[in-house]
């Protein structure tokens, strides 16, 4: 019986572990994501500046 009942806290330490690195890696990835999102928008918007210039 106490095996069993320290085997279900391993997995609940081990599972609550992973749920913390999930979220601190999500975290990361929305950090990321923002840190892109701006260059993003200044690539596009020198697309389109540039699809605005005639050569001609």
């Amino acid at each position: 019986m106490q095996r069993a009942e320290a085997l279900l806290r391993a997995k609940e330490a081990l599972q609550a572990r992973e749920a913390a690195r999930k979220q601190l890696l999500d975290v990361l990835e929305a950090i990321q994501s923002g840190r892109e999102d701006p260059t993003d928008k200044k690539i596009s918007a020198a697309e389109k500046n540039a699809t605005g210039i005639n050569y001609q």
